[in-house]
């Protein structure tokens, strides 16, 4: 599946307020799950002494998918296509990359 196909999926999914112009409900419900997962995943530290089962890897999985959700109808609301946002990031890191800089800080280096 396409990043395309897969926005107009999400699309046919949402129901929250003044879809195509709600941008900040899929920020709040990105950085929510992001939280999900960071929370599901300390307790593999904190009681499972860093062993993932295969049982909390799918609950993870299931909280990544969500967050994936929530990415793809941030980008629907500020009308950024996803596949140029890969295509971007790819580019980016390839030149950090080859100038040995993809380490450093900064925005520009």
């Amino acid at each position: 599946m396409n990043l395309i196909d897969y926005q107009k999926f999400c699309l046919s999914t949402a129901v929250y307020p003044n879809i195509g112009s709600n941008w900040k409900y899929c920020l709040i419900g990105l950085t929510g799950e992001l939280g999900e997962i960071a929370n599901k995943l300390k307790k593999v530290t904190r009681d499972d002494h860093d062993i993932i089962t295969n049982e909390k890897r799918e609950e993870v999985t299931d909280e990544i998918g969500d967050l994936f959700w929530y990415l793809m109808m941030l980008c629907y609301e500020l009308k950024i296509n996803p596949e140029l946002v890969l295509l971007h990031n790819k580019s980016k890191l390839a030149t950090r990359q080859a100038k040995n800089t993809i380490h450093d800080k900064g925005r520009n280096e």
